[in-house]
């Protein structure tokens, strides 16, 4: 269960030219905080959960994902309500 205190955050990451997805992949799997990493249909090619412990936190990674050379664009997206989870 999270803490009241937790901020919860999907990013979509666009990349731009594909090619390079896997090495793009592979250097968010090395950033702090990350909970989940997939891939995903639609404008975005990948989806990555993270939690955080303050803004500052989630500020510092969007830095780090706006250089990493191949991210075209990305989306920020901050729950505000857990309504079901299923743990499996």
């Amino acid at each position: 269960m999270r803490s009241s205190n937790v901020i919860e955050a999907y990013i979509l990451i666009a990349v731009e030219p594909k090619p390079a997805m896997a090495d793009i992949e592979k250097r968010i799997m090395k950033f702090r905080r990350l909970y989940e990493l997939v891939e995903v249909l639609g404008p975005y090619e990948i989806m990555a959960k993270f939690r955080f412990r303050n803004k500052e936190q989630l500020i510092k990674i969007l830095d780090e994902l706006s250089r990493i050379e191949g991210v075209k664009d990305y989306l920020v997206l901050i729950t505000t309500k857990k309504l079901k989870s299923k743990i499996s």
